[in-house]
């Protein structure tokens, strides 16, 4: 009773194009089509990449509400992405870490809470997401910048801090993100994991610029 008259009140809109929905989707069939579900294979750096959808209007803008608005429906639909590439439920996520800055201006870490929601509808569990990530320096926002300015950006700023106790040998380690645009957030973090002699078994991202 209650939830059809807050449907009544506020009735479900695309995340996109605020249409009307009849039903509680996340996105309008227009939109919705844009949204590839059939998984992409690239490789960053000889590590195998997947993603579902490309980068363009409509996933950028899920991807901005998930992000800077911590709006769950919008992350949901990007973890839904990811779980496409996790063929393992016993696989362990680790997500590509944010600026601090960014973390601090939000109050929450986008893509911890990403990697935990993909890695439930995948059928695991919350702790098998790996926060060992971090930026030791501060860099600028990506955003805008080439690929050459990216890697620069990152050189060597990224480094590994396994919780107490981690042991991660002979596991299926998965690199997630939200987006691969140029790759280089990808490259580094392959970088300082293999430093710390961790395999990696592969990159997922909910989205992807173009193959890498």
């Amino acid at each position: 009773m209650l939830t059809s008259l807050t449907s009544l009140l506020f009735p479900p809109q695309c995340l996109h194009c605020r249409e009307s929905l009849s039903v509680p989707t996340a996105l309008c069939l227009r939109c919705a089509l844009s949204i590839s579900r059939r998984l992409n294979f690239s490789h960053i750096d000889g590590v195998p990449h997947s993603f579902a959808a490309t980068y363009n209007e409509i996933s950028s803008s899920i991807i901005l509400q998930a992000k800077e608005e911590n709006n769950s429906a919008a992350r949901t639909l990007l973890a839904e992405l990811i779980a496409l590439g996790l063929t393992d439920s016993r696989s362990i996520l680790i997500p590509i870490p944010s600026r601090r800055a960014a973390n601090r201006s939000r109050g929450y870490r986008h893509a911890t809470l990403l990697a935990q929601r993909a890695i439930t509808l995948a059928g695991g569990n919350k702790r098998q997401v790996i926060d060992c990530l971090q930026i030791n320096a501060r860099i600028r926002d990506q955003s805008g910048l080439s690929l050459q300015q990216r890697m620069e950006n990152l050189d060597r700023q990224v480094s590994v801090k396994l919780p107490r106790g981690c042991q991660l040998d002979s596991l299926r380690i998965f690199i997630v993100d939200d987006l691969v645009t140029s790759g280089a957030s990808a490259r580094e973090a392959i970088r300082a994991l293999r430093a710390e002699n961790i395999a990696i078994t592969g990159v997922i991202s909910a989205c992807a610029a173009r193959p890498h």
